[in-house]
């Protein structure tokens, strides 16, 4: 019994031990487990460390050159084409470390800024404050400027400037603007869009693009072309024919212009009132005051004894009209003149004007006359007779149009037997009805 109970205990603690020497083994494989991985951590670690201790440090936007990884080698940076260096390029190894002797080194894109303006021009292109390298961008100047330089581009540089600007735009100058004759030109300036003044003087009508103006002046403008506009005319007022004036004379009947003076000259036995003859043209396009030829006068009739005295006025009555033209007069006394005028188409043959004799009798009065190989030109009288004609001829064919609908409405009547359709003769009011009903 009491070996029982010893055998159960050995087995109990048997029992124990195998539990107790798993637990152990496990502790054991553990402890072997994480004394391996720390291990092999370290190696790790140091292999990193002596990586890194061969790498040169990254550096953006930039190429690099190194001596050696050994310490006290040198490696040496430079930026990329359109980027700038800012801090040091070298950097030295170290303690294991690779350490720059100055800021550390940046490499910053380079760009142009805005590019420089031009007084009266732009630039096309596509330009702002980070305008890439390269870059071209053309001037051009604004209308009434003239570029005034070697040339218009411009680059966007590697160092971020822009090529210099050689040149200008200059405002286009006119010149002295043209003379006007009979005008004044007043200005201040010739450059572009500058106004010059034009006023006719005394004497003369402004004409704008052919036509009067009842101003006097008018501007013209440098234009961007380089040329001024059109300058306006000055006329010289122009009075036109004399006036004819009774028992006087002129020289000529013509147009006469401001300034212009014409003499008359009283016939015979008239004298000028005021001993004043002489009419002249006036800026505002009248006749100066017109003189006054008065008869001379005789005086009283001397005294003839045992005789007495009368006297006649000389009349030469009506003067003589002529054939396809028309006369023009004032008065039938002595020296008294009559114009004579053709019609159109005919030539006046002869003097222009006849005068009263002292005799009472007119001088010979001219003829109207058609020029060799001209035909007579119609006269209102033909007209209107071939006016008439014409209406006659309409007027027939009317009357056989309304005698043929006539006829066809007869023959509907008669042929047809239809009366009722003689109350339809209303409705035939033209041809064409009744060629309908035909």
């Amino acid at each position: 019994m009491l070996f029982g109970k010893f055998n159960c205990k050995i087995q109990q603690i048997c029992h124990l031990s195998r539990y107790s020497w798993i637990i152990f083994s496990f502790l054991v494989d553990l402890l072997k487990f994480t004394l391996t991985r720390q291990l092999q951590i370290g190696v790790i670690s140091d292999r990193i460390q002596r990586t890194e201790l061969h790498l040169t440090p990254y550096v953006s936007n930039a190429n690099h050159s190194e001596t050696g990884t050994s310490p006290g080698s040198i490696a040496t940076y430079t930026c990329y084409p359109g980027f700038r260096t800012t801090g040091s390029v070298q950097k030295t190894c170290r303690d294991g470390q690779w350490v720059s002797s100055g800021p550390s080194l940046y490499c910053q894109e380079i760009y142009c800024s805005y590019p420089p303006t031009i007084s009266g021009g732009s630039y096309r292109g596509s330009a702002s404050y980070r305008t890439p390298l390269g870059t071209i961008i053309s001037y051009y100047c604004y209308s009434g400027y003239v570029f005034n330089g070697t040339h218009t581009d411009l680059t966007c540089q590697d160092d971020g400037n822009w090529t210099p600007l050689n040149g200008t735009c200059d405002r286009i100058n006119c010149g002295p603007p043209p003379t006007v004759p009979g005008g004044n030109v007043t200005y201040t300036t010739t450059e572009y869009y500058s106004t010059a003044l034009v006023k006719c003087v005394t004497g003369f009508n402004m004409m704008v693009n052919g036509y009067p103006r009842s101003y006097n002046s008018d501007s013209i403008r440098c234009l961007s072309s380089g040329e001024w506009s059109a300058p306006p005319m000055c006329t010289r007022v122009d009075c036109g024919v004399p006036p004819i004036l009774q028992d006087a004379q002129i020289p000529a009947r013509s147009n006469h212009y401001y300034q212009q003076t014409v003499t008359y000259d009283c016939n015979h036995g008239f004298y000028p009132l005021e001993n004043r003859s002489v009419i002249t043209c006036l800026a505002s396009g009248a006749w100066s005051t017109l003189p006054h030829c008065l008869r001379v006068p005789c005086g009283p009739l001397p005294v003839v004894t045992n005789a007495t005295s009368s006297f006649v006025v000389v009349d030469c009555r009506t003067p003589p009209a002529i054939h396809f033209g028309k006369h023009n007069w004032t008065s039938t006394t002595y020296n008294s003149r009559v114009d004579y005028s053709c019609d159109t188409g005919y030539k006046l043959i002869g003097v222009h004007h006849i005068n009263c004799h002292e005799d009472g009798h007119w001088t010979e009065a001219p003829t109207c006359e058609l020029p060799p190989g001209a035909s007579a030109p119609m006269s209102s009288a033909q007209t209107s007779q071939k006016s008439m004609a014409a209406v006659s001829i309409a007027c027939a064919v009317l009357g056989v149009i309304t005698l043929i609908c006539f006829l066809a409405l007869l023959y509907k009547v008669v042929f047809d037997g239809k009366a009722k359709k003689l109350f339809s003769y209303a409705s035939y009011k033209n041809g064409d009805d009744c060629i309908n009903t035909m």
